[in-house]
């Protein structure tokens, strides 16, 4: 006893600290690689699980609004989302008639640009390329495509299941963010009950503040978007233009 009470005094306090701090690093490491990897193989639940909880913030605005006005909860948030959806597939449809527009014009504008590029490789870049070399490369490119889309059934049956997981997550995306909407300060509340009597007013007010924090990124996202999207469409407007007037000059 003695002799072991005199070696456990041998320990320098900064060693044993040292090597408690380690072991339950140790401890939160492993604990962070099983979450990690728990949550590889689960996310097909976890990302709609994510997608919803933004969903719900951005829509809970006008979900909030509706009940305030008498609505019940469930009809709200049922209304919000099936005119979030309406809104979502008119500006899609808007968006793909536009582009089905222009196909016509998609692929001559790309052989144009192809030659142009291959006017300046052969006569005016600093390497050493003929047209023979630009010719071999476009073959070689246009037979890689075509053995990509032609490679089997293993691609075919991948891109089905990653379809069907797409298809799978997006409904469950919706359902989850309509109980968001729907049940979401219950569920809050229930959160914080489940804390001790002394920390649930600031679990209450963490989770106050996440959600703040959470709506005041998606409205920063948002005017980045419009702010994004003003200045791509101006300095379109403004290269058709140069091209109109150069045109009408020629």
């Amino acid at each position: 006893m003695n002799d072991t009470s005199t070696e456990h005094r041998r320990i320098h306090p900064v060693v044993e600290r040292a090597g408690a701090y380690a072991w339950r690093l140790v401890a939160i490491g492993l604990a962070v690689a099983g979450i990690v990897w728990l949550t590889g193989r689960l996310l097909v639940v976890v990302v709609p699980i994510a997608v919803a909880g933004l969903l719900a913030r951005a829509l809970d605005p006008v979900a909030s609004r509706l009940c305030r006005r008498g609505w019940k909860p469930a009809l709200a948030a049922a209304v919000t989302l099936v005119a979030f959806l309406v809104v979502l597939f008119g500006v899609l449809g808007l968006a793909g008639a536009t582009v089905a527009r222009e196909l016509d014009e998609l692929g001559p504008t790309l052989s144009e640009g192809l030659d142009e590029l291959t006017d300046w490789l052969v006569e005016d870049s600093p390497f050493d390329v003929s047209r023979a070399d630009v010719a071999r490369w476009r073959d070689e490119a246009g037979e890689t495509l075509s053995g990509f889309l032609g490679s089997g059934n293993e691609t075919v049956v991948t891109g089905a299941t990653i379809a069907a997981e797409v298809v799978v997550g997006s409904l469950l995306m919706l359902i989850i963010a309509f109980f968001f909407l729907k049940e979401g300060r219950r569920m809050v509340d229930a959160g914080v009950r489940a804390f001790g009597p002394q920390r649930r007013d600031v679990a209450r007010r963490s989770a106050r503040r996440a959600w703040s924090a959470l709506g005041g990124y998606l409205q920063g996202a948002a005017l980045l978007g419009v702010v994004e999207a003003a200045a791509i469409g101006v300095t379109l407007l403004l290269v058709g233009r140069v091209e109109a007037h150069q045109a009408g000059a020629g």
